[in-house]
């Protein structure tokens, strides 16, 4: 895959582990597709993938390179963060991958992945932390200039989701958080039962 970011590898490899780790994912949505390299990467783990992004032409990119893989159980389709055409609980592997950044909202945007995330199912968020270079506004097209992971874990909560895993990438001139969700209660109840154990 091409990496427009110096720590998108990293990114993807931890994705691919994550991924590995849960068994065969039975849908998967990405969120802010792109390209379709994140799709194209990670594949090999799912019955079916759906990638959803606002841009005509990055969708268009993305179709002609699953179609070139062979990845026939991968579709690609426009749409935006805070309103995918799916049915509550329908997803039970989501990827927001430097997508908030973009996010006007991104509350709404992760309350969107709550609402199509199934009860078992695992939301996985990566996006930088907050940083001071202003430039990458207007280079990259970020609304904002990264992140502190209390608000995103905050947000997450308020969209009935509980941190379960994070880490951080060092890359671009900033840290990156990676934070991986599960809906509360599933995550309550496995708590509940490692405790037992």
């Amino acid at each position: 895959a091409d990496f427009l970011y110096s720590t998108d590898e990293s990114a993807f490899n931890i994705l691919n582990r994550l991924a590995h780790q849960s068994g065969t994912i039975e849908r998967w949505l990405d969120i802010g597709c792109g390209s379709g390299a994140l799709l194209e990467a990670l594949a090999e783990h799912c019955v079916e993938a759906v990638g959803v992004d606002i841009s005509k032409e990055r969708i268009a990119v993305a179709r002609t390179r699953l179609t070139r893989a062979g990845h026939k159980h991968c579709s690609v389709q426009l749409g935006d963060m805070y309103g995918v055409p799916a049915p509550d609980e329908s997803f039970d592997f989501i990827t927001l991958h430097r997508v908030l950044i973009h996010a006007e909202d991104p509350a709404k945007a992760l309350a969107e992945a709550a609402r199509l995330l199934s009860g078992k199912g695992t939301l996985a968020v990566i996006d930088y932390a907050r940083h001071s270079h202003a430039d990458f506004a207007e280079r990259f097209g970020h609304r904002w200039t990264g992140f502190e992971k209390a608000d995103l874990v905050s947000c997450a909560g308020q969209a009935g989701l509980t941190l379960v895993e994070e880490t951080g990438l060092i890359g671009d001139g900033v840290t990156s958080h990676v934070l991986i969700f599960h809906k509360a209660a599933v995550a309550g109840a496995q708590s509940e039962e490692q405790a037992v154990a």
